[in-house]
């Protein structure tokens, strides 16, 4: 056989316990004892890596649910921050509800329904495309801040509605196409009935792992810190220039819209940090895997499960780091259930520097 198969996917590690692993590990019957027909089927163990993802999955339901229906209530989508701030936590809602386990098959038939099901559930291919539009937005928010501080003219003229929901649009469109290589390397092993993935070479899986390093964290961390680190430093420029204004006098407009985009370039900063602690350790290890660096047992062992929960905590996050850093989402959130000053519901939440016109 001139290609190369590989038992598991980081898709497939990231859905499967401890016990399911093992499981696969074992002689399978011949393929006369299995009939093409057999539909075998893991229950859930709820063992502790299927409790705290369930408990994350919970999290990020509840957390991420509650943003959009602030953003939605204060009828605020039309601003490009707000709607971008509205798609993260859409992204990281579908993530949260694609976490929550379920009974996995072990042995699918070779039949078109059998690859089906390994190309579409077993790769998992649904929680991945929610994680890398959650990435790709928060990448687009960082530019998103960067183009409304430092070019703020250029902002109101083209960081329109329908320009933000073209770039949503856009990055849904990408992250599916780019998660599409689950549906050429995922098939069904016609002996053992089970889902396997099949690249050319250890090459190819090289190339793969390398891929996936840069896609989903290189690039998109590089573009986060270097854009923060512009809008920063436009923002310090800032106070220096209004720096006379703002010992006179603490209440004029120019001081209070310096003060909210702070705020907001805080927030998002946290937030980028969050995604950089979170993912980082799964991607350096998936990253040394895919190198043959580290044998495939780790991908295994507890220890590596645990770095996978890391990751999964990123995706219900966010809710918490708005409620403890940031007023005005606390205020939004008492607003939204207790209040109805509509034109406290028609202030933008996310993008205080934007003028009303889109």
């Amino acid at each position: 056989m001139d290609e190369y198969e590989v038992g598991v996917t980081i898709q497939e590690i990231l859905m499967y316990t401890t016990d399911d692993i093992e499981g696969a590990a074992t002689t399978l019957p011949a393929r006369d004892t299995i009939p093409s027909y057999d539909w075998l089927w893991d229950p859930v163990t709820w063992s502790w890596w299927e409790i705290m993802q369930a408990v994350f999955a919970s999290l990020g339901i509840v957390g991420n649910l509650l943003v959009m229906t602030v953003l939605f209530q204060r009828r605020t989508m039309r601003k490009s921050a707000d709607a971008l701030i509205g798609a993260l936590a859409a992204a990281d809602f579908m993530t949260s509800l694609f976490m929550i386990p379920h009974p996995k098959p072990k042995t699918v038939p070779d039949t078109l329904l059998g690859h089906i099901v390994c190309k579409v559930l077993l790769s998992s291919i649904s929680v991945w495309v929610s994680i890398m539009a959650s990435v790709l937005t928060l990448t687009a928010i960082s530019i998103e801040r960067y183009i409304a501080v430092v070019h703020p003219f250029y902002a109101k003229r083209y960081l329109t509605k329908r320009r933000t929901m073209i770039a949503v649009t856009f990055i849904w469109l990408c992250s599916f196409i780019i998660n599409c290589q689950s549906f050429v390397v995922t098939t069904v092993d016609p002996l053992t009935h089970n889902c396997i993935v099949r690249y050319k070479s250890p090459i190819a899986q090289k190339i793969f792992g390398i891929c996936v390093f840069l896609i989903l964290f290189v690039f998109p961390t590089s573009i986060m810190l270097i854009s923060q680190i512009l809008t920063a430093r436009e923002l310090k420029r800032q106070s220096k220039y209004f720096s006379d204004d703002i010992r006179t006098d603490r209440s004029s407009p120019a001081y209070n819209l310096l003060r909210a985009k702070k705020r907001v370039v805080k927030l998002l900063l946290i937030v980028v940090s969050m995604y950089i602690i979170c993912w980082a350790p799964d991607h350096l290890a998936f990253l040394a895997f895919n190198l043959n660096l580290l044998d495939a047992s780790f991908l295994y062992s507890p220890l590596y499960q645990g770095l996978v929960a890391l990751a999964f905590f990123n995706s219900c996050v966010n809710p918490i780091v708005y409620g403890v850093h940031y007023p005005e989402f606390r205020a939004a959130l008492r607003a939204t259930f207790w209040q109805s000053s509509s034109s406290t519901r028609r202030a933008s939440l996310f993008g205080p520097d934007l003028s009303s016109r889109t």
